[in-house]
Parts: C-alpha cells; sequence; structure tokens
C-alpha cells in the first residue's frame, strides 16, 4: 500500500464527489446522465457494474465511479425492486430516491474515509448476496426482507467516524442521551426512524399496515442494535449453541447475525477490495487518535497513525473473528437448508407419489417472496434462483470455498506484509510498537468494562476460549472494541 510522508495514504477523495461537488436542490439521481432511473435506463457504465450484483465479486467502487458516487441510491433502487418489493409496499419511485437521497446526506455528514455511501451500498449488496444465494429467502417474508435491506442500508446512517468508546470516554451528547450503551448503534436507528416520520415526501414505509410497520421497526431495531462489535462474541455463542442443540432457531437472531457479517464481510473478499477498506478504515481510525491526541486524551487501540502495525492488526482480525464466524456462518446456511428447504422437498417428493397414486392436488414450492436475478435493465424472461435443496447445498459449497479461499489468502497477504513492515522498522520503532501492544491490551480490557457493564459477551468470550494464548485474547478483545 502507498504511504506519504510515513503515514498510510488517505482514501478520503475516492469516496466524496469529485471536484467537491454536492448535490444542488434541484439536481436529483433521475437525472444522471439526463437519464431517469424510474424508466431504467442506465449509462453503460452503471449497467455493467451493477450486472454483479447477484455475485459475491460485486465492486461497490466501481458502481460509485459509474453513478458519480451515489451506489446507494442505485443499489437500493435494484434491491428492492427484484424482490418486487416496491409494488408489495406501494412505494413510488419519487419517494424512494427522496429517502435514498437523504439517506446519502446522513452517510456524507462527517466526510469518513470508510463509514460512509460505499459502505452502506456494499452491506446491503452482501446482505442481498447471503439472503438470495443461500437459500435464506426460502424461510423469509416480505417485511423481513425489507427489515433486512433496510437495516443494512442505515446501519451507520450519521455515523460520526468515532467509535462508541470515543463518544463514551469524551461524555459526548449521544453518549449521555444513550446511557455509554452501543452509542452510535442507537443513533442510527433513532435517527433513520426520525427522518421517516419528518419527512413524508421521503417515507418508504409509509403504506405498510399497522402490524406491518411494528413488527418491521421491531425487526429493524434489533438488526442495527446488533451490529455493535461488543456483541460479536455473544452472538455467535448463541448461533453456536442453537446449532449444537435440537431446538428451533431463534430468526431475528439469525437475521441480525446475518446483517453484522455482512457489515464486516469485505475480510472475505478479494485482496483488491478488502485492502481498500482496511485502509479505509485505518485512516477512521487514525483521525480518531489524532483528535485523541488534541483531546489530551490516550489514544484507542489502533488509533495511532504513528504506532500502529495494520497489517499485524488485520492478520489478527481475520485469525481471530473473521474465520471463525465465516465457518459458523456456512454451518448455519447449511442447518437451515437441512431442517427447512430438504423437508419441503420431502413434503414435495410425497404430494407428487400421492398424486400419481390417489390424485390429490399438486403441490408447489412455498416461495413468499421470489427474488429476479439481474438488473432492472434486463431484457427478456426474469430468472429466479432454483431452490431445491441440492442446488442450495451444491451453491452453499461454491460460496463457503470461495469465503474461506479469500480469507485464507488475504490472511496471508497480511502476513507477508506484516513481516516486511517489521523488517523495515528501526530498533526504536519496534520498541514502540511492543509498548503499544502491552499497554493497549490494558487499556481495552477497562473500556470494555466500563462499555458494556450490562453485556456478558466478555464471559462468553472466556469460557469458549479458555485454552487460547493470551495474545489471542488480546488481538480479539483489540478488534472488538474497534470495529465500531
Amino acid at each position: 500500500m502507498a504511504e506519504q510522508d510515513g503515514k498510510y495514504q488517505d482514501y478520503t477523495e475516492t469516496f466524496l464527489p469529485k471536484g467537491g461537488h454536492q448535490r444542488s436542490e434541484k439536481e436529483h439521481p433521475d437525472d444522471l446522465d439526463n437519464e431517469k432511473t424510474r424508466h431504467m435506463n442506465y449509462p453503460k457504465d452503471l449497467v455493467k457494474s451493477l450486472s454483479l450484483i447477484d455475485k459475491w465479486e460485486f465492486n461497490v467502487f466501481d458502481v460509485s465511479d459509474a453513478s458519480k458516487q451515489r451506489p446507494l441510491t442505485y443499489v437500493l433502487y435494484e434491491l428492492l425492486k427484484k424482490y418486487d418489493l416496491l409494488s408489495t409496499f406501494k412505494i413510488p419511485t419519487n419517494v424512494l430516491m427522496s429517502f435514498a437521497d437523504k439517506v446519502d446526506a446522513g452517510y456524507r455528514k462527517h466526510r469518513n474515509p470508510y463509514h460512509n455511501p460505499n459502505h452502506a451500498a456494499d452491506v446491503a449488496q452482501t446482505t442481498h448476496f447471503f439472503i438470495c444465494q443461500t437459500g435464506l429467502l426460502n424461510w423469509l417474508s416480505e417485511v423481513e426482507v425489507f427489515a433486512m435491506i433496510f437495516a443494512a442500508a442505515i446501519h451507520d446512517y450519521e455515523h460520526t467516524g468515532t467509535t462508541n468508546t470515543f463518544h463514551t470516554q469524551t461524555r459526548s451528547p449521544l453518549a449521555v442521551l444513550y446511557n455509554d450503551r452501543s452509542v452510535l448503534e442507537n443513533h442510527h436507528v433513532a435517527a433513520s426512524f426520525k427522518m421517516l416520520q419528518d419527512n413524508k415526501g421521503s417515507n418508504i414505509v409509509a403504506e405498510l399496515t399497522r402490524d406491518q410497520f411494528e413488527e418491521f421497526r421491531s425487526l429493524v431495531v434489533d438488526i442495527v442494535l446488533a451490529t455493535d462489535m461488543s456483541q460479536h462474541f455473544q452472538q455467535m455463542s448463541q448461533v453456536t449453541d442453537a446449532l449444537n442443540n435440537p431446538k428451533e432457531l431463534d430468526k431475528v437472531k439469525v437475521m441480525a447475525l446475518i446483517v453484522h457479517l455482512a457489515d464486516i464481510s469485505h475480510a472475505a473478499k478479494c485482496w483488491e477490495l478488502h485492502e481498500r477498506w482496511s485502509y479505509a478504515l485505518t485512516e477512521e481510525y487514525f483521525r480518531q487518535g489524532d483528535r485523541e491526541k488534541e483531546l489530551g486524551l490516550p489514544c484507542s487501540t489502533l488509533c495511532d497513525r504513528n504506532t500502529v502495525m495494520v497489517p499485524q492488526s488485520q492478520f489478527g482480525f481475520l485469525r481471530f473473528i473473521i474465520e471463525p464466524s465465516f465457518n459458523t456462518l456456512i454451518e448455519l446456511f447449511r442447518h437451515i437448508a437441512d431442517h427447512y428447504i430438504a423437508k419441503e422437498d420431502a413434503a414435495l417428493n410425497s404430494a407428487d407419489v400421492a398424486e400419481k397414486t390417489e390424485g390429490s392436488p399438486n403441490r408447489t414450492r412455498r416461495h413468499i417472496v421470489k427474488c429476479r436475478l439481474g438488473t432492472s435493465q434486463d431484457q427478456g424472461d426474469a430468472l429466479y434462483p432454483d431452490y431445491t435443496y441440492a442446488n442450495v447445498v451444491a451453491r452453499l459449497e461454491e460460496s463457503g470455498k470461495k469465503w474461506i479461499g479469500n480469507i485464507e489468502s488475504n490472511r496471508k497477504k497480511w502476513s507477508a506484509l506484516a513481516e516486511k513492515e517489521k523488517a523495515t522498522a528501526s530498533p526504536k520503532d519496534e520498541n514502540n510498537k511492543d509498548s503499544l501492544s502491552t499497554t493497549d491490551s490494558t487499556k481495552n480490557a477497562s473500556s470494555d468494562s466500563a462499555d458494556n457493564k450490562n453485556e456478558n459477551s466478555n464471559n462468553n468470550t472466556k469460557e469458549k476460549n479458555s485454552k487460547s494464548t493470551k495474545s489471542e485474547t488480546s488481538t480479539k478483545t483489540t478488534a472488538k472494541d474497534n470495529e465500531n
């Protein structure tokens, strides 16, 4: 990764409108290249970049470039369109576009290198992939699909570019308002619903029935609050326990976990994307560290641009957080296939036999929601995923190999970069980095205790990892504190 003046390169400009362009009140996404979204006429580059929207290889940066840095607007439109949610919940195109504009503006509020519209669009698309390509869709209702996509899109709305720990340490108004508990996550979801409430022309849930809205809001709140990384180990433990015990899965917890893992999924994507996201997040941490120094506060873990070894920290994050999480995710999707889709296949086969022998009416596969593959630009007959058990399992095997393969490949690249960085570091720098690691382990333990008095995630972590080394525990704690 290129460096400038001894510091990691600042990628801010790759996420913000080029040339300092700010959207005027008269300018609208419908006018992009004089083409109206409502008429589904996109520029060729945008069509090309969106063609991967059903694929793990989707590149949100290409969509951003092709859409003049408005990826969230077009990704949201495509996702709601392909599940037919615009028709189901009577969402006019102009209302959706107004909503997307306001969400986009909220993400740009603090000009973050990482928590910005690109990140929102990327998490929404990844959530869609998990829903559509794993068989999960066969288990969800329209309201549940809508809630997951909506939650993914707004999960970091008006993110301040600082961590929950920063808010509690500085006693910010948000920390006071939310009593130091999941400060940012509470703000993201509360501010999003307030925006809907205050802007009728942007309210995409206005036509939901009272019962639908109550279910939708409850799901969105649960899903967004679960993106707090301090709850990561507790979430993973709950899902693992459910998979190891013969009991019904808690669907809300499963939905929340899937959006949470979509939030940190870039580590399971190709190196080009993962590296770019990693250094963008690093720059955001460094900016927090700069502010902490200005305020006379000790730098939070991973936030000191003069001492942090990025490759080493990323290596640990992939090894102790990402890889175990995605292994559990693969097991979860396989469990859903085995216990829901397989049973349905068996029921259908039994119905076919009965029809032949007794003349009983033919049964059809249970499809609450359909997902049209491709984009709104595609011509011809609609294509839909095949959710028969054999096809779902085959796709899961293919996806699982891709996820774990990417994680292992990325981890090896970080390891090589860490060795290279260590070899070129001066003895003085090396001493600073060693002391930082020791100091931060202690600091993190105390900050976690202050930040999460009401949570038992640390106890779950200790039980689950009693055989782990001290260095492993330190790496996990560091990642947990700083991903917020």
